[in-house]
C-alpha cells in the first residue's frame, strides 16, 4: 500500500522523539513489477504522486513530529 500523499519520516540515522497518530489514506495494489518499482523509488527518496489513484484503505499510523540523531 502507498499513501496518497508523502508522509514525514526520520532520516536513516535518526530516531523519532515525538509521534502523532494520524489517519492516512492509502492506495493498495497487488504485488507486481510496477509496485516493486514504486517501492524502490520511494526507498531512494522519490515522492511519487498517488493522489489521483483514489484511496481504497485508511489506516491510523504513527507519524514522527520530530527526530534526533
Amino acid at each position: 500500500c502507498f499513501s496518497l500523499r508523502p508522509q514525514p519520516a526520520c532520516n536513516a540515522h535518526c530516531q523519532p522523539t515525538q509521534k502523532v497518530e494520524k489517519k492516512i489514506d492509502f492506495h493498495c495494489v497487488s504485488d507486481s513489477s510496477a509496485s516493486r518499482h514504486w517501492a524502490q523509488m520511494i526507498k531512494k527518496g522519490a515522492n511519487p504522486d498517488f493522489s489521483q489513484k483514489g484511496a481504497n484503505k485508511s489506516l491510523k499510523v504513527n507519524i514522527p513530529e520530530s527526530c534526533r540523531a
